[in-house]
């Protein structure tokens, strides 16, 4: 139980405030009864509630984890918030106080929550994404092909053919032992942390249609290399920075929000003591 102690505030004025949990009609089912409390219907939206309130690490767990502890958590509070109310507790003033903080809390995360819905628009993310490419700095990477041979003769003996002439492609197909042989050697664009040390080192020191006049040596073999082409790495596409973009942009526009709100409002800001408070020196 002490995963949910983080949970009590939330739950028990939730509780407290709305009496008996009854959160849709009892034909949803989409939202079944999971539990009743003499007579009263605890529904798995309930449940979804409380876990929302838990901590990161345990509020990402599957609900079918935690099933078992949030009913009981949810029947316990259930019943302890009935006997507080039989007892009076709900009209105390300190309770009240937390119901008026947790419904501020509340208003203003849903406020905000469906603010940023109506302003993240697609336009607002294409625009966005115009923006991301257009300030993009990829790294640089390379098409490379290779030959991949078993001795270092063999390898040599390659690069001799190439020095006089023969096509790269052609001794690939041929002599290769590599997956990209049937490609001519092809292994498409690549950057340098995208394959082992000694061959990006080998391959990214090239120059756009050279090939290495040593042998290199990896754990897969011997390898001969040709560097085919030479740019920076474009920007990914839109669909795969969306979501980021759309992180991105909340909170922009959320601030933005905020600092509206802040200049129409007229704020007064007090000590702890109560005497007013020295207003900071603008910069």
């Amino acid at each position: 139980m002490t995963i949910f102690r983080s949970a009590i505030t939330a739950v028990a004025i939730t509780l407290f405030a709305a009496g008996p949990v009854s959160a849709q009609t009892s034909g949803d089912k989409k939202n079944p009864v999971v539990a009743t409390v003499d007579g009263d219907k605890i529904r798995l939206s309930d449940l979804r509630a409380l876990q929302a309130s838990l901590p990161a690490r345990v509020r990402r767990m599957p609900i079918q984890r935690l099933y078992r502890p949030l009913l009981d958590y949810a029947i316990t509070t259930h019943l302890l918030a009935k006997a507080g109310r039989a007892a009076g507790v709900a009209d105390n003033k300190e309770v009240k106080q937390l119901v008026a903080q947790y419904i501020t809390r509340i208003v203003a995360q849903i406020y905000l929550r469906r603010m940023t819905a109506k302003l993240v628009t697609d336009d607002v993310l294409k625009k966005a994404y115009e923006k991301y490419k257009s300030t993009f700095k990829g790294g640089e990477e390379i098409r490379a092909s290779h030959i991949l041979v078993k001795t270092k003769k063999e390898a040599q003996e390659i690069i001799a053919k190439l020095d006089k002439g023969e096509k790269f492609t052609d001794l690939a197909k041929k002599h290769s032992t590599g997956p990209s042989k049937a490609q001519g050697g092809d292994l498409g664009y690549f950057q340098q942390g995208q394959m082992v040390k000694p061959f990006a080192a080998a391959a990214f020191a090239l120059k756009k249609g050279e090939h290495t006049k040593a042998p290199v040596k990896t754990q897969f073999g011997w390898h001969v290399i040709k560097l085919v082409d030479r740019r920076r790495k474009s920007a990914p596409p839109f669909a795969q920075v969306k979501e980021r973009l759309r992180s991105g942009e909340a909170r922009r526009l959320q601030g933005e929000a905020v600092k509206g709100l802040r200049a129409k409002a007229k704020i007064e800001r007090f000590n702890l003591d109560g005497s007013a408070m020295t207003p900071p020196k603008k910069k």
